[in-house]
């Protein structure tokens, strides 16, 4: 069988340029070109000051509703045990029925603004939750493990989330991906077929046949 050579890369079928999701100022980059990392490992991180205030002050929120809905609740107790009292009241006079539709009126008004708390409650957590998310998109971490081909970025510089190319943090390619793409000649295409042993060179250790 006659030798076909051709000459090609090596690519990876994994690879990633990471950036951030949201924009801000790199407080820190922590890997180097070369560098293994894993997946998950924490590559750079943005300045979050701003971000951990508006976390800090929508916890703050849920609490101050919780103690509202602590107080409201006590308030509705005390309502219901004032109705009670005034609805043993006997002789059915003016002062008796006003005392009795006054407490009425307000075990009514304390429900609900134990309702309104509570709904309250929800939009904050929900709040919280985003806010959350938002301060997390601080941390920049690695989709994948690999091998940091690049890094692109320094402390003190601002990031952007998309923007031009080359705009992100650092490339990271995952090695066990590799492989080699050749081009092969349109007349010499009937040469390659399913099963062929094929044997590579690279140009920095020519010596090297990998199979």
């Amino acid at each position: 069988q006659e030798a076909l050579n051709a000459a090609g890369y090596i690519t990876a079928r994994r690879i990633a340029t990471i950036s951030a999701e949201v924009t801000g100022v790199i407080d820190s980059m922590l890997v180097e070109e070369g560098m293994d990392v894993r997946e998950g490992q924490v590559v750079a991180t943005l300045d979050s000051s701003i971000a951990k205030v508006a976390l800090d002050l929508a916890q703050a929120r849920v609490e101050s509703a919780k103690v509202r809905l602590h107080s409201t609740r006590a308030e509705i107790e005390e309502a219901k045990r004032v109705l009670a009292r005034v609805s043993e009241l006997k002789g059915g006079n003016y002062s008796s029925e006003a005392q009795r539709t006054r407490a009425e009126t307000d075990l009514t008004k304390f429900v609900s603004a134990l309702d309104s708390i509570q709904a309250d409650i929800r939009v904050q957590q929900l709040m919280t939750k985003q806010q959350q998310e938002l301060f997390n998109k601080h941390t920049i971490r690695a989709p994948f493990p690999g091998v940091v081909t690049v890094k692109a970025a320094q402390p003190g510089e601002i990031i952007a989330p998309g923007g031009y190319a080359g705009a992100g943090i650092c490339t990271i390619v995952d090695m066990t991906s590799l492989e080699i793409e050749v081009d092969v000649n349109e007349a010499f295409i009937g040469k390659v077929f399913p099963g062929q042993k094929v044997l590579a060179n690279l140009d920095a250790y020519p010596k090297w046949e990998i199979p």
